[in-house]
């Protein structure tokens, strides 16, 4: 039986056992870490962190399912196993999905066009699968899920923007998060190896050709830098209002602070969606 809960995620009263899967999710450990940088009017800029550690074994075994702890400190937050190439959540102590409530947080199994869950956070509707891409990580070739809200899906991980991105109800409260992740598998051969998402990140950026902003966070200026020769840009501010537009030439260009306030800003290069963010 399956019904439908406010933030657009399926409780599921009955799955289908299966052994974890390295490619689905991490079937050792993992170490999952959050940051997101704020702006005070008072205080200034600073940065908020959080981390989870996830433990495999030892297991629960709950509906025919392996179950390992999420844990946040010495606090269990709930249990995760791997049903085919969904990844469930069983929330333990309240804090990102109702005690007791099984969820369904990921589904690697979605195409293109299909919603990928409900986001209360960021874009207030459906978020949809945009495209998806394949990267080979340590040998191993995993799916890049490109959502239309920016969130990205790498398959054996989930969102770049965090482990419970699909599930944040409401903003942080400064900025949006930066993720980082450390994980380690075993193969089918038993072979042990780690992974680390910035390993990730540059194999994504080198693939795609994504355009580059530094510094960010910026203080006076910042550079776009491209790998084609030309190109253009169009930076908005949070209310969507366009405050700096301009031609990319030779593959960078210089964009100046001048009096734009401290705070988030959109930059649209080349048809790239990105953040930078004015201390």
């Amino acid at each position: 039986m399956t019904r439908i809960i406010a933030n657009g995620l399926f409780i599921l009263w009955s799955t289908v056992g299966n052994a974890q899967d390295d490619r689905i999710f991490p079937n050792i450990s993992a170490q999952f870490d959050l940051a997101w940088p704020c702006i005070d009017p008072s205080n200034g800029p600073w940065t908020a962190f959080d981390g989870y550690t996830f433990e495999a074994e030892p297991h629960v075994t709950m509906l025919d399912l392996d179950w390992g702890r999420l844990l946040q400190g010495a606090n269990e937050l709930g249990l995760v196993a791997v049903d085919g190439e969904r990844i469930l959540y069983h929330g333990s102590d309240g804090s990102y999905v109702e005690a007791g409530l099984m969820v369904q947080i990921y589904d690697f199994a979605l195409e293109v066009g299909d919603t990928a869950y409900w986001d209360a956070y960021y874009a207030f509707g459906p978020t949809v699968v945009s495209s998806i891409d394949t990267l080979n990580v340590e040998g191993r070739d995993r799916r890049l899920f490109r959502l239309d809200n920016e969130d990205r899906w790498l398959e054996g991980i989930g969102s770049l923007m965090g482990f419970f991105r699909p599930v944040y109800e409401t903003p942080l409260g400064c900025g949006d998060p930066l993720f980082s992740y450390c994980a380690d598998y075993r193969d089918e051969m038993g072979v042990e190896y780690s992974v680390c998402s910035d390993q990730m990140l540059s194999i994504e950026e080198a693939s795609s050709e994504v355009p580059r902003v530094h510094p960010n966070p910026a203080l006076d200026a910042f550079w776009i830098e491209l790998d084609a020769d030309e190109g253009s840009f169009m930076m908005y501010d949070a209310l969507g209002a366009i405050v700096r537009r301009g031609i990319i030439t030779d593959g960078s260009t210089f964009v100046p602070r001048s009096d734009l306030a401290p705070g988030m800003y959109f930059l649209d290069v080349n048809g790239h969606r990105m953040k930078v963010l004015l201390q």
